[in-house]
């Protein structure tokens, strides 16, 4: 896939056909993509990962990242906009890539309106032969140009003994982001080689309905109406992962779900592997799904020392076949095998029956 995303870049077709580049996990890849022979991101695109705080949206958008930047080289930018200030991750120690996660801290927003101009600075920026990543952690992190002013206005008052009493309800941020951010934006990265991904944190409604979520995140129904895919995480089987021995935890099983999804292939889920020490276990993940063993529906992994796994005539334990497949460099072969099972599986989906109105 890597190699047919170059060969259009060079051959000068980057704003004329679809392109799709790797989130680095062959699922993730299959969930998002949304239909046959398409995965990953959609280049051009809006997208959104929302979870709580501990389900790794951070970890999965630093993956994507580097995913791409060993699959497509100096033809793959990216810009971290860390507006939590928060981000750890170290590309060298868990990657092995030379460059920080951000290279220049003066990018980083501090409200949505600087946002809006580093994203068109970063689009600017981008060489026709190159395919651009920007990541927002997050909006949640963001303030408005307004309520900084009016931060400045208050504090001068309190030095002069004064109270101030202006408010607005904290409607800046969310006005500016619904009639003129998220219109504009997805406008000019629509035609562009912009992979553009928000990161969320869940945080409780308030006076909910009986039948609406419990949850919601920042950006509100323009974030929702804009996004090409949002994805959801949840953390699965929180102490599967633990180590007898310490007690301390070498990843996390985690859960992703599309509530949204401008695809033919809308609502699809599935459960991938975040290892701490290498990032999303593909091989692991697929092998899960390739034999049943953890399914959206039954987290728990199935044990598989009594009823081993076949792999061309050759039986295995569940690391025992991971190892395999690594040592033997089959991953290539895993991931089209998983690939056919998921086409299967979509295959029953079809409804037979004729168009209505044909």
């Amino acid at each position: 896939m890597a190699k047919k995303v170059i060969e259009q870049l060079e051959q000068g077709r980057t704003k004329k056909e679809d392109r799709y580049i790797t989130t680095g996990s062959t699922i993730r890849d299959l969930i998002i993509g949304g239909d046959k022979d398409k995965f990953g991101y959609k280049v051009g695109n809006i997208y959104n990962i929302v979870s709580d705080a501990s389900a790794g949206k951070t970890a999965l958008a630093v993956h994507s990242i580097a995913a791409n930047y060993y699959a497509l080289g100096d033809k793959f930018v990216w810009q971290y906009d860390d507006a939590e200030r928060g981000a750890t991750f170290d590309l060298r120690h868990m990657y092995g890539i030379e460059k920080p996660l951000i290279e220049d801290v003066n990018s980083i927003s501090n409200t949505v309106e600087e946002l809006y101009n580093n994203i068109r600075k970063f689009s600017d920026s981008l060489k026709k032969d190159q395919i651009g990543m920007y990541v927002v952690d997050s909006l949640d992190g963001l303030t408005s140009k307004a309520t900084v002013d009016r931060g400045d206005e208050r504090y001068k008052k309190f030095e002069k003994g004064k109270e101030f009493s202006e408010g607005t309800y904290a409607m800046d941020k969310p006005k500016f982001l619904s009639q003129e951010f998220f219109p504009d934006i997805a406008s000019r990265i629509k035609d562009t080689n912009i992979v553009l991904i928000f990161i969320s944190q869940v945080r409780d409604k308030i006076n909910a309905g009986m039948f609406e979520k419990k949850q919601t995140r920042a950006g509100g129904r323009a974030l929702q109406f804009y996004c090409h895919t949002v994805e959801w995480l949840a953390q699965v089987q929180k102490r599967e992962m633990e180590d007898d021995a310490t007690g301390l935890r070498s990843g996390i099983p985690i859960l992703i779900e599309t509530e949204k999804s401008k695809t033919p292939r809308p609502y699809r889920k599935g459960v991938i592997v975040y290892d701490f020490s290498i990032g999303v276990d593909d091989i692991a993940s697929n092998v899960d799904y390739l034999y049943d063993l953890r399914t959206d529906k039954a987290y728990k992994l199935r044990p598989t020392k009594q009823n081993k796994l076949n792999w061309d005539d050759k039986l295995f334990e569940r690391d025992e076949l991971c190892d395999y497949i690594y040592e033997n460099e089959l991953e290539n072969e895993l991931k089209n095998r998983v690939v056919a099972k998921w086409e299967e599986n979509e295959a029953k989906l079809v409804n037979k029956r004729k168009p209505r109105f044909v």
